[in-house]
This record gives structure tokens, C-alpha cells and sequence, in this order.
């Protein structure tokens, strides 16, 4: 391969790409060969290539090296190759944010066809189509990030939820699982549609469980507080303890209310599923609406007690 580099060196970059790719078909288990051309493309502006170059590499490398192959494709699966489009990627991003998720897939899909496998890209369609209610398109996305990057537990909890919508339950808790739930940049609306489904596959208890330890892990999330209570008041406990506690939860949610609301919409969050002033609003006459409820269901029950 010195010849090859010493082409490169002397400018002759298409030379040294083809020399390369002939090397390749020559010898398919030459795996230098392979980074070694990946690195070329990218530098002459062929992202796609060396995309398509790494992945035929970790195709054919022993098990020892994959890893590390993976990593360099990681890395690359995350990068733009041209300011354009990454500036068209940020304007779709802004129309996600904005609500305007037709304008905002129209543009993704666009950038896709210049950045293949672009990870980054792959998970905002995924989450485009599932806000569309297109979860067939989401899953597909969804599951094509996940190839990318196992860890990419953004990825994981809305395909997590794609499925669990799509009924497909085991594979929906199969794919939460994967999840580290101390992450700090999973959100709240993640660690809730975890909840969904533990209820649905194990029931009040394991969800409840799962609320508890999140809630004490971060303990300024009022939603998991709210769906902590949730689950709880409609569980039978002697002497009503299970709606008692609910109520309690509720009151610490309303407490610490105005804190969570201020905090929220100081960091800006924005999203179809996100934070912004009507959601907050709705979130507190939920909990108002909750408490009364369960004020009413626990006189019921004190005076149905013999």
C-alpha cells in the first residue's frame, strides 16, 4: 500500500482511490485496505462511500476487530459531509420544535438522500413518523439508528414506544431494556411510556417500582411523580393506604410545581412532546383534577367501612 499513499501524497487522490479498490477485490481480507479507503473518500467529500467501504470492512473482519470498526463507523455515522446539509438538518430540527412535522420530514428525507446512514438523521425521521402516527416508517428508522449505535438509548426509548403502540409488547419491553435508566438526557415522556409498558407486561407493582426509584434518582420530575400516583390510586390496600400515598404524591407534585414550570421553560424545551407554556398548564389542572378525584373516591370508601 506505499505506493498507493505515496500517489495520494503527490495529489493523485483518484488514483490512490482506485488503486485501493482494486487491492480490495484482489484481496477482500485486507482490512487496512478498507480504512485506509474510507479515509480517502471522506477527505475527497464521499461520505457515502466510505460508509459503504466501512461496513463491507466489519462484514468481513474477525470478531476481535469488529468493535472497533464499529466505533470508526460510529463516528462517522454522526458526521455531515457538507455545511448544507447540515444546515438543512438543523432547519428540519427547528421545525420539529415549531410542530411542523410535515415540513420537518420532507427536509429530513431530502438530507438522508446525501448523508446515507446518518444516524443523527435516521433517529429525528424515526421520531418524525411516530409524532405522524406512521409506525410502520418510524420503526424502520428506528431500527436502522439502533444498527448504528446499540447504545443510542434515545433511539431505543422511541422505539420502544413504536412498538408497544404497534402491540408488539415483548418486543417494545425487549428494546427499554436496553436502556441505562440513570442516563440523565433520557427525558421524563421516556421513563413514563417504560412505566406503560412494564404495567401492561407485569403490572401495577413493577411499574410503580420502576417510578419510585426514577423519582428518587431525579426528584424533580413532577410527571413521574403524577403517573406514580396514577397507578397507585387504583390499587385495593387495606385501609386505603395505596390512595392515601397517591394523594401524598400528588401534593408533593403541586408543591413542587411552580419550580419544575419555571425550570422547563427557562431551558427552552420546546416539542410536539416536549415542555411549553399549554403543556404545563394542562399538566397542573391534571393534578388539581387528580387530587380531587381521589379526595372523592377516599370518602366513598370511608363510608362504605363498617
Amino acid at each position: 500500500m506505499e505506493s498507493t499513499q505515496n500517489l495520494y501524497a503527490k495529489g493523485e487522490k483518484s488514483a490512490a482511490i482506485t488503486d485501493l479498490k482494486h487491492l480490495i477485490q484482489e484481496v477482500p481480507l485486507y482490512l487496512n485496505a478498507y480504512t485506509l479507503l474510507a479515509e480517502y473518500q471522506l477527505a475527497d467529500g464521499d461520505r457515502t462511500g466510505a460508509i459503504v467501504t466501512l461496513k463491507s470492512a466489519v462484514e468481513r473482519a474477525a470478531p476481535s476487530l469488529k468493535s472497533g470498526l464499529r466505533r470508526k463507523l460510529q463516528t462517522l455515522g454522526k458526521q455531515f459531509s457538507s455545511h448544507k446539509n447540515y444546515s438543512d438538518f438543523q432547519q428540519a430540527i427547528k421545525q420539529i420544535n415549531d410542530g411542523n412535522l410535515g415540513a420537518a420530514q420532507g427536509m429530513l428525507e431530502s438530507v438522508l438522500k446525501q448523508e446515507i446512514d446518518h444516524e443523527e438523521v435516521l433517529l429525528r425521521l424515526g421520531e418524525v413518523y411516530f409524532l405522524l402516527n406512521d409506525l410502520k416508517k418510524s420503526i424502520v428508522y428506528l431500527e436502522r439508528t439502533l444498527s448504528l449505535d446499540s447504545k443510542n438509548y434515545e433511539a431505543a426509548s422511541w422505539l420502544g414506544r413504536a412498538y408497544f403502540l404497534s402491540g408488539e409488547i415483548k418486543k417494545s419491553e425487549k428494546t427499554f431494556r436496553k436502556i441505562r435508566w440513570g442516563s440523565p438526557e433520557l427525558d421524563e415522556q421516556s421513563a413514563i411510556w417504560w412505566s406503560e409498558v412494564l404495567f401492561s407486561s407485569r403490572g401495577k407493582k413493577s411499574a410503580i417500582e420502576f417510578l419510585e426509584k426514577q423519582f428518587d434518582q431525579f426528584p424533580k420530575r413532577v410527571r413521574v411523580l403524577v403517573k406514580c400516583a396514577e397507578y397507585r390510586a387504583g390499587i385495593i390496600s387495606k385501609n386505603n393506604e395505596a390512595q392515601w400515598q397517591a394523594k401524598k404524591e400528588l401534593q408533593l407534585a403541586l408543591s413542587r410545581f411552580d419550580d419544575y414550570a419555571s425550570k422547563e421553560l427557562d431551558a427552552g424545551v420546546k416539542t410536539p412532546f416536549g415542555i411549553n407554556q399549554l403543556n404545563l398548564e394542562n399538566l397542573k389542572k391534571q393534578i388539581q383534577d387528580s387530587m380531587v378525584k381521589l379526595d372523592e373516591k377516599l370518602k366513598k370508601l370511608d363510608e362504605a367501612r363498617p
